[in-house]
């Protein structure tokens, strides 16, 4: 170890200075190469992942700001599902079709002489429920209760009408039979 201080002794001032220069510079180049650069690296990505939670941050301070629209939205939609629903119920209710076709041949002033069920047909988002209907009356008041009927809430079409007379009335009104087939939907298949 004396032999390198006695040669360092004599080596010129400039050389010393610039043997001390490339020393730092390596020491430094090492120091970086492994230590600093990871920390650059893992740096990078903390900034990177500190945007993207920012970002996030952003957008649930949005949604928490506009929480009470949204809620005014949903009530909204719940109550246009409710009216849809009576338009298009989630499931078949024939006795509360057959109530309501019952009341409304009473308030036409017809008989509703049969109503027997046909079939459920699935279609897609929907399915149908066909019935076959017998009624008796007169052309007028059996007119009036098929009007009645697609005034109804719910979607009932009334189709494949075929008459037939009965008999006269007293009144001298002739009474008409009616076959006809009812249909009426719901929503998903039911």
């Amino acid at each position: 170890m004396n032999e390198f201080f006695n040669w360092f002794a004599k080596v010129p001032g400039l050389a010393k200075v610039g043997a001390l220069l490339v020393l730092m510079a390596s020491v430094y180049a090492v120091n970086y190469f492994v230590f600093e650069q990871q920390k650059v690296s893992d740096l990078e990505k903390l900034k990177a992942e500190s945007k993207k939670l920012s970002v996030r941050l952003g957008e649930n301070n949005a949604i928490a700001e506009n929480m009470p629209r949204f809620k005014e939205e949903v009530n909204i939609l719940r109550t246009q599902l409710r009216q849809a629903l009576s338009l298009l119920p989630d499931q078949a209710n024939v006795h509360i079709l057959y109530r309501q076709l019952f009341v409304e041949a009473e308030r036409s002033n017809i008989e509703l002489v049969s109503f027997k069920p046909a079939g459920t047909n699935r279609r897609g988002f929907y399915s149908d429920l066909s019935l076959e209907v017998k009624i008796e009356g007169t052309y007028h008041r059996i007119a009036e209760f098929i009007d009645r009927v697609g005034k109804l809430d719910r979607i009932i079409n009334v189709s494949n009408i075929v008459f037939s007379t009965s008999n006269m009335q007293k009144t001298g009104d002739v009474v008409l039979g009616v076959n006809c087939k009812v249909t009426t939907f719901m929503f998903g298949g039911g």
